[in-house]
């Protein structure tokens, strides 16, 4: 029987094509039995992922933390003109809540930029798109947080985007996303 091993996390298979363990590495032929780690493969041929779009994705990192701070502002000044003018409106503190999720997504950006992992992404992709259902359901009179929710959901299409390698990969990252903002605006 042939064994396969994982240059990135280790794991040995029977199995051929992509690690069913990490999801990343491509296995190589490993000639020994699992559990018998001194014997080398002969042959260390596989093909590396390699990060896409790593400038883009600082460059969207960097302006997501500099727009915490503008809509982080601007919203402060709407909660303050809803409270004197007692209009009970929850805009300013749903802008509050957008610029979070953007600076958490922000800080993932550049701190992942040069992953290949999907799990970055996803959550970006998560936090971004919440962002755009928040500034769509409770903008109320603050329409500046649906230009920011729009930014937001093409922040997010481009994560996926790039998170997307392989069919598989694809209907992994579009599932959860889905499901997770189904739960989310329960």
């Amino acid at each position: 029987m042939a064994w396969f091993k994982c240059p990135y996390c280790g794991a040995i298979t029977d199995k051929d094509g992509i690690c069913r363990e990490c999801d990343v590495g491509r296995v190589m032929p490993y000639y020994g039995e699992p559990g018998n780690e001194s014997q080398t493969p002969t042959a260390v041929i596989y093909d590396a992922p390699q990060p896409k779009c790593v400038t883009a994705k600082l460059v969207i990192g960097i302006l997501s933390m500099v727009m915490f701070f503008i809509i982080g502002f601007q919203s402060c000044a709407v909660n303050v003109g809803d409270i004197f003018l007692h209009s009970g409106e929850a805009g300013g503190s749903f802008g509050i809540l957008v610029a979070i999720n953007l600076l958490a997504s922000g800080i993932i950006a550049v701190a992942a930029r040069k992953s290949v992992k999907m799990t970055p992404w996803i959550i970006n992709t998560v936090l971004l798109w919440l962002n755009y259902f928040y500034a769509k359901m409770f903008r109320g009179t603050f329409h500046d947080l649906l230009i920011w929710g729009f930014l937001s959901f093409a922040a997010g299409v481009f994560f996926l985007l790039s998170a997307m390698r392989t069919k598989k990969q694809f209907i992994i990252a579009i599932v959860v996303s889905a499901i997770y903002l189904v739960i989310a605006l329960l």
